[in-house]
C-alpha cells in the first residue's frame, strides 16, 4: 500500500456505540500502539483526553502456532488496559508476517483459541478485529493462486466463518469486526510489487465464497474500513468513480459493494439488524501527512516519499466551498472535513486516526496532531475543535463543503443486449448494442470452451466500447462468450445472453518471407507467416551436399497471433541453403525454400522446382508441398529416425 505502517496490525480502543444514521453519533479516537509503550502509556492518554478521544486501536502479533498470549505481550497489554481506564480498547488480532495467514482448520482454530484467550483475560476488551488489510500482500499470502485466481478473499471468509460463533460463545456481547480493508488494490497477480485485490473485488469474492459456504448466519458484527485518500493533498469526499480506490468520499461505493455480496443472505450489511444488534461500519485508519516544521527537523530522520500538506497554513473559506479535485491546503482543513463527512454518513460509528504522535522515520507516518517529541502541532486546536463537535453532536451536515452524502446505489445495470460473433482472421470480433444506462462506465467480456461456462474474463479493466476483438484464439476452436455490464457504483449487469464462435481451420499456411544472414560465428534465419492462424509450427532444414539436417530437436511452435519468427544456426557453414515447413492445424504439411545465407541482402524465397535432384549437387532444391504429402515425398519426414536415406539424399535429425 501507499502508505507505510511501523506494525501490519493495529488495535483500537473505541466507545460501542450503536449502528445509528446521519448525524446521531461518532466515536473518534487514534490508532497507536504507543499506548502499550513503557513511559508513553500515561502521556498518551492525557493528549488523547485532552484531544476529545473516546478510544484507542491497538494490536497484537499472533506468530501462527500461539494459543495464548507470551509474556511481553500480557506485559504490553496490561499497561495499555490500565492506562485507557474509561477509553475503551478494540484490539486487532494479526499475523506477525503475511505469511502467517491461517489456510487450514487447525490454523484457523489456534488463531481463534488465541483470540478467545485474550477475550477472557481482559473482560474490558469488547471489540475485536479480525486481522488487519487481508486484501494485501503485506498482511496476508497468498493473494491468488498459483493459476492466478482469486485466494485471499475465500480464505478469510472461512476465517471470518470458523470465529464467530467460538468467539459469541465466549462472549456473547462481543463486537467481531472484519473485513479491514486497504482503500486500493490493483487485482493483479502478476503485478511487480504490491499484489492485492481491490476493495471493492475482495468484499464481492469474499461474498460469492460466503454464498458457496451454505452458511445462513453472520460471519461479522461491523465492517472495518480504512479511508485513506490517493494522497494527503486529496480531499475527504472526492469520489473516485471508475476507480478501484474506496476512500471516504467513496462511502456509497462501500455499500454497494456490501449489498452486492450479502443481499438476500444470513448476513447483514450496514443498517440492517437482528436481534437488536444492528450492523454500523467503522473508520479505523485515516489520516493526513504534514511537512515537518523546521525547528522539528532534527526530530525525524530519512527522506519523505509522498505528497504531504503543512499541518496549518491558515485553513481556507467555508464558503464558496472548494472543488473535489483541488488540494487541500494544510491537515487542519483535512481533519475537520474528514471527521464531520464521518459523522454525516449513514451507519459510520467511528473516525479514528492513524497516529496520535508522529513516528520519527519520514519513511513512516507523521500524521499525528503531536511532533515526534510530543509537542503539539498547530493543527491540535482543530483536532480538538471538530471531536468536540461529535462528541456533543454539533456538526451540520448540511454545511458540508461536499454536500450530503450520497444514498447507495443498488440499482443493477440492465443485461447487455445484441451480443453478437463473428470471426475475421486471427480475431473472434463482438459487438452489443450500447447500454441505455446512463451511468454505465464500461463491460467486462468473458469467455469459456463449453457452454455455459465457467467463463474467464478476458479483459484487465472494463471495456469502455461496445465491442471488443479477441486475438487470443487458435484455429478449429469454439468459443462462448457473455458480457456484464458496469456501472459507477461498482454494481454488475446480470450476463448477456451467450453466443459463440467457430474460428477457422486453413487447408494451407503461406510464407510470406524467408531469409538466412550470416551472424557472426552463425546464421540468423527469419520468416513471417501471411497468418497467425491455423499454425501448429515449424521445422527447420540445413542442406549441405547431399546431406539435410534438421536443425530443430522439436517442432517450434507456433504462437498465438505471431507472424514473425527466428532462429539460429550456429554452425560456420555459409554454403548451401536453408529450407522450412510449416505445419498447419489441419494436418497440411508445406515446405519452402531454399534461403541462402548471405551478408547485405535478403534472400528471396525461392520455390523448389518438382525434379529429382542430381545426387552431387551442392545446393539441391526439394519439392515444394503445397497439401498433405504423400507417403513417397521428398520432404524429410516429421517423425523420421537419426539418420535415413531418402531417395538418394541423407536426412539428418537432432
Amino acid at each position: 500500500m501507499l502508505r507505510r505502517m511501523r506494525v501490519l496490525g493495529f488495535a483500537v480502543a473505541l466507545l460501542a456505540a450503536p449502528v445509528a444514521d446521519a448525524g446521531s453519533g461518532l466515536a473518534v479516537g487514534f490508532t497507536d500502539n504507543a499506548l502499550k509503550e513503557s513511559g508513553n502509556s500515561a502521556a498518551t492518554v492525557a493528549a488523547a483526553r485532552d484531544l476529545g478521544a473516546r478510544g484507542f486501536r491497538i494490536s497484537v502479533n499472533w506468530d501462527g502456532s500461539q494459543t495464548s498470549l507470551a509474556a511481553a505481550d500480557i506485559s504490553d497489554l496490561d499497561r495499555a488496559v490500565a492506562a485507557a481506564g474509561d477509553l475503551k480498547i478494540v484490539l486487532v488480532v494479526v499475523g506477525a508476517t503475511a505469511l502467517l495467514a491461517p489456510q487450514t482448520d487447525a490454523a484457523r482454530d489456534t488463531y481463534c483459541t488465541y483470540t478467545r484467550n485474550i477475550l477472557a483475560r481482559y473482560t474490558s476488551i469488547e471489540d475485536v478485529v479480525i486481522w488487519n488489510e487481508p486484501n494485501k500482500t503485506a498482511a496476508w499470502r497468498p493473494q491468488f493462486n498459483a493459476d492466478g485466481t482469486s485466494a485471499s478473499p475465500a480464505a478469510y471468509e472461512a476465517l471470518l466463518a470458523r470465529r464467530y460463533d467460538p468467539l459469541h460463545a465466549a462472549r456473547p456481547a462481543v463486537n467481531v469486526l472484519g473485513l479491514a480493508l486497504s482503500p486500493d488494490g490493483n487485482d493483479d497477480p502478476n503485478a511487480v510489487s504490491n499484489i492485492s485485490h481491490s476493495p471493492g473485488n475482495f468484499i464481492r469474492k469474499l461474498g460469492d465464497a460466503y454464498r458457496a459456504s451454505g452458511r445462513t448466519t453472520r460471519i461479522l458484527d461491523t465492517v472495518a474500513h480504512h479511508v485513506y485518500g490517493a494522497d494527503s493533498t486529496e480531499r475527504p469526499w472526492r469520489p473516485h468513480t471508475g476507480q478501484k480506490r474506496i476512500a471516504e468520499g467513496d462511502w456509497d461505493k462501500l455499500m454497494t459493494n456490501l449489498h452486492t455480496a450479502f443481499d438476500s443472505t444470513g448476513q447483514q450489511v450496514p443498517g440492517q439488524c437482528l436481534n437488536y444488534r444492528c450492523v454500523a461500519i467503522w473508520y479505523l485508519e485515516g489520516g493526513y501527512q504534514t511537512q515537518i516544521d523546521p525547528s522539528k527537523q532534527s526530530l525525524y530522520s530519512g527522506t519523505e516519499n509522498v505528497p504531504v500538506v503543512p499541518d496549518d497554513a491558515g485553513g481556507e473559506p467555508a464558503f464558496p466551498p472548494p472543488s473535489a479535485t483541488s488540494p487541500a491546503p494544510d491537515q487542519a482543513t483535512q481533519i475537520v472535513d474528514g471527521v464531520r463527512l464521518a459523522y454525516c454518513q449513514n451507519y459510520v460509528g467511528t473516525f479514528f486516526n492513524f497516529l496520535l504522535t508522529d513516528e520519527a522515520i519520514l519513511s513512516g507516518w507523521q500524521s499525528g496532531p503531536l511532533w515526534a517529541d510530543g509537542t503539539p502541532k498547530d493543527s491540535y486546536d482543530d483536532f480538538q475543535r471538530v471531536f468536540g463537535e461529535v462528541n456533543s453532536q454539533a456538526v451540520d451536515c448540511t454545511q458540508l463543503k461536499g454536500g450530503l452524502p450520497p444514498r447507495p446505489d443498488t440499482t443493477l445495470p440492465g443485461a447487455p443486449t445484441g451480443l453478437a460473433a463473428a470471426t475475421s482472421g486471427a480475431q473472434v470480433l463482438l459487438d452489443w448494442a450500447d447500454a441505455p444506462e446512463t451511468d454505465v462506465r464500461g463491460f467486462d467480456v468473458y469467455r469459456s470452451a463449453t457452454a455455459g461456462g465457467p467463463y474467464t474474463k478476458l479483459d484487465a479493466t472494463p471495456v469502455a466500447a461496445s465491442a471488443y476483438a479477441d486475438g487470443a484464439v487458435a484455429a478449429g476452436q469454439t468459443y462462448y462468450y457473455t458480457v456484464v455490464a458496469l456501472d459507477t457504483a461498482d454494481n454488475e449487469s446480470p450476463r448477456s445472453a451467450e453466443v459463440s464462435a467457430t474460428t477457422p481451420v486453413p487447408t494451407a499456411v503461406t510464407l510470406r518471407s524467408f531469409t538466412a544472414r550470416g551472424a557472426g560465428a552463425g546464421v540468423e534465419l527469419r520468416w513471417r507467416t501471411a497468418s497467425g492462424v491455423g499454425l501448429l509450427g515449424f521445422h527447420l532444414y540445413r542442406v549441405s551436399g547431399v546431406t539435410c539436417t534438421r536443425l530443430d530437436r522439436m517442432l517450434i511452435p507456433a504462437r498465438p497471433g505471431a507472424t514473425a519468427y527466428s532462429f539460429r544456426d550456429r554452425a560456420r557453414r555459409r554454403r548451401g541453403g536453408y529450407w522450412i515447413e510449416l505445419l498447419a492445424a489441419g494436418g497440411t504439411r508445406t515446405i519452402f525454400g531454399p534461403a541462402r545465407v548471405i551478408r547485405s541482402a535478403a534472400a528471396t524465397i525461392r520455390r523448389a522446382r518438382s525434379r529429382r535432384p542430381r545426387q552431387r549437387s551442392a545446393t539441391p532444391s526439394l519439392p515444394l508441398a503445397e497439401s498433405t504429402r504423400s507417403p513417397h515425398s521428398r520432404v524429410p519426414p516429421p517423425q523420421a529416425t537419426r539418420s535415413v536415406r531418402h531417395r538418394g539424399r541423407k536426412w539428418s535429425e537432432p
